[in-house]
């Protein structure tokens, strides 16, 4: 693994925990957005005593971050694949033919 490959890895790496630090939340199927994981949001119910905020029935929206881990995982792995040192090209064409059959294919006679 070279140096470049190195780097993209460690950046999904660290995307992929700071989405599970800050993962999306949801209100049984509303989502709310983001929000640290010790602290979740807050939402204002209404009451026989007025509003009060609660966090009740708040949880992590895990279909979410789930999909967002997938999609980290998929182009994590491109940029690795991607930043690979002796990506293999048409080598053929840069060294050209080697044997007399190759060179009759390709129509050049000596």
């Amino acid at each position: 693994m070279n140096k470049k490959q190195k780097i993209a890895l460690w950046f999904g790496v660290g995307l992929f925990v700071v989405m599970g630090i800050v993962p999306p939340w949801c209100l049984e199927e509303t989502p709310l957005g983001y929000a640290f994981l010790a602290a979740p949001p807050t939402w204002l119910r209404q009451t026989p005593r007025g509003r009060i905020k609660t966090r009740a029935g708040m949880r992590v929206d895990t279909e979410r971050l789930a999909i967002q881990w997938v999609l980290v995982g998929v182009l994590t792995g491109a940029a690795i694949f991607s930043l690979r040192n002796g990506a293999k090209t048409d080598t053929w064409r840069q060294r050209g033919p080697t044997s007399r059959s190759e060179q009759e294919s390709r129509g050049e006679d000596q």
